[in-house]
């Protein structure tokens, strides 16, 4: 068993030289040794790479390995004679993946709204479920004050990246600015907390997730401050009812907002005819 070499050995889903998939080891080690026969366990890299491919490994007849001269000796050091692609070897008990991934860690930007999630294997993203999040201020939270946390809506949040155990997704903006509007959540990395259903996501047998419970929720590893001035995309104007509507690229504090920096211009060019308001008697509609 210590002769053996793991990167010899490859995976392939069909016994032909066309192998519509295949995986080589890149390391492992030997855990039992019965006479003719030794037990391999396998790195977690390698598991989650053979995870990863989706129609690899995945039943009996469709689960070969070729091994490479030399990837192990016998007892009097003669090397294993090759087993290429033509002579590619049936797997005898293929045990599937059982197990339920499991979220270790997740990280949050509320400049750009990507959250990266890492889990404890390979998952497949196209499952993945928004309103399963829940973003909350506290590890543990009865959810009853709105303030204090934002379940996502069915907009989608889009999926921007996947590195087998890692997804990286962006929340939709009007969800972002859900979470931007209180005050007391994920302002940093205190009280940016990830509670979720099972819903939330299979792993690629189609294992759902273990879900955290809002008394269980995750803390965010890591945190990135909305330092993102807001912009002014646009506004109308009311002359009949003195109205003003002004509309922003992200939720502002409205009690902030400084009449005396509103000036009115023909055009983007004139330093004449312009008009700055006073803020007299100016209101909010609710």
């Amino acid at each position: 068993g210590d002769t053996l070499k793991p990167e010899g050995l490859t995976f392939l889903s069909m016994n032909s030289s066309n192998a519509t998939s295949s995986y080589t080891l890149t390391n492992g080690s030997v855990i039992s040794v019965q006479q003719s026969w030794i037990e391999v366990n396998l790195t977690i890299a390698d598991l989650n790479e053979l995870k990863a491919r989706l129609n690899l490994a995945t039943q009996n007849n469709e689960t070969y390995l070729t091994v490479l001269a030399g990837s192990i000796l016998d007892t009097s050091e003669n090397p294993l004679i090759l087993v290429n692609f033509t002579e590619a070897i049936p797997v005898n008990i293929l045990t599937p993946d059982i197990t339920s991934p499991e979220l270790e860690s997740f990280t949050l930007d509320m400049n750009s709204g990507e959250m990266n999630l890492t889990y404890s294997e390979s998952v497949l993203p196209s499952t993945l479920t928004s309103t399963a999040f829940t973003i909350q201020n506290a590890m543990s939270l009865l959810l009853t004050d709105s303030d204090l946390y934002h379940t996502l809506t069915e907009r989608k949040v889009t999926v921007t990246g996947v590195e087998n155990t890692v997804v990286s997704v962006v929340i939709d903006n009007s969800d972002l600015n859900e979470i931007k509007r209180r005050p007391l959540l994920a302002t940093n990395r205190n009280d940016t907390f990830l509670s979720f259903t099972k819903e939330m996501i299979n792993d690629t047998n189609m294992n759902p997730v273990i879900p955290r419970s809002s008394d269980n929720a995750v803390k965010a590893s890591d945190y990135v401050k909305d330092t993102t001035p807001p912009l002014l995309s646009g506004f109308d104007l009311d002359l009949d009812n003195g109205h003003l509507t002004l509309r922003f690229s992200e939720i502002v504090n409205r009690t902030t907002l400084n009449t005396d920096y509103l000036i009115f211009k023909p055009d983007n060019t004139s330093n004449t005819t312009n008009y700055t308001l006073t803020g007299n008697d100016s209101s909010f509609i609710p």
